[in-house]
């Protein structure tokens, strides 16, 4: 009796092992077709990887235990965490046929998986539109910074290869449910009487252009742009930034609009090349 428990209790141990699932392996698979989305030099390679990369990944996000895991080797995707850690965004990026682009998105803790559908034209005034995971305009995130009883939510999207834009919106969580953006942001523009979901800064696509919240100034900072003829060939008339500042302030719960901050307050911003290597926040990456 006491052989037979022994080997019952191997044979049920060594199920269990088999059945744990191997996020490493398949984290190793996965960088391939991330990198040949990001890198490769034809866009249908790229367009293939990603989809590969899309189903797949999917998959072992909704593994047991894949909260945890830190997919360190998938440098190409963006993971931002939660400051207390109790939740994540994970987004990315497709350069595809034509110089168009295409972007996923999940919200991830470690009960639920939830995608963030691409389904809003950024055409519409999306600086107005409350949103869910249903209705959302895709975009990578790149900072999350909590605020009272909800976060501010920073993301980047291109919209071609003219064009890239910045945004930050309130995101809240309402039991299980996710809510973005709320008209808590003064409008800068006197055409515009209600307040803004989220504010939205477009600027030249060989420009450089940040929208933050600085803690040392208990504010959103980002940079001013104007309306310049643009120095890329077929473009037209773009947004670049002029080396000054606006900003937003919390006053009794509202997002108030500071017109100018003082230039001295944060250094100028540096009008980027198109051969410079720069993140999604327009800062110079390190070699």
């Amino acid at each position: 009796m006491i052989r037979l428990y022994t080997l019952l209790l191997f044979i049920g141990t060594s199920l269990q092992l088999t059945a744990q699932f191997d996020f490493e392996a398949a984290e190793t698979d996965l960088a391939f077709y991330a990198d040949v989305m990001v890198n490769a030099m034809e866009p249908a390679h790229r367009e293939r990887a990603y989809n590969a990369f899309n189903e797949q990944f999917e998959e072992v996000l909704s593994q047991g235990g894949s909260y945890m895991y830190k997919f360190e080797k998938l440098k190409w995707i963006s993971f931002v965490e939660a400051p207390d850690e109790s939740f994540r965004f994970i987004s990315w990026q497709l350069t595809g046929l034509g110089n168009t682009y295409q972007y996923k998105s999940y919200y991830q803790n470690d009960d639920n998986l939830i995608e963030l559908k691409n389904t809003i034209d950024f055409g519409r005034n999306v600086e107005f539109e409350g949103m869910n995971p249903d209705r959302w305009f895709g975009r990578l995130i790149y900072d999350i910074t909590a605020v009272d009883d909800y976060y501010l939510l920073f993301g980047f999207r291109q919209l071609d290869e003219f064009t890239k834009t910045k945004s930050v919106e309130i995101f809240k969580k309402n039991g299980n449910q996710l809510i973005f953006g709320n008209p808590v942001f003064s409008s800068s523009d006197s055409k515009y009487a209600e307040n803004k979901s989220r504010i939205v800064l477009t600027y030249s696509a060989d420009a450089a252009a940040t929208i933050n919240f600085n803690p040392g100034l208990n504010m959103i900072v980002f940079d001013h742009v104007i309306p310049r003829m643009g120095r890329m060939l077929g473009q037209g008339e773009t947004f670049l930034p002029d080396g000054s500042y606006e900003a937003y302030k919390l006053e009794n719960g509202k997002w108030e609009h500071v017109e100018q901050l003082y230039t001295e307050l944060i250094d100028k911003p540096k009008v980027g090349s198109r051969k410079e290597t720069r993140d999604i926040q327009g800062k110079l990456k390190k070699n």
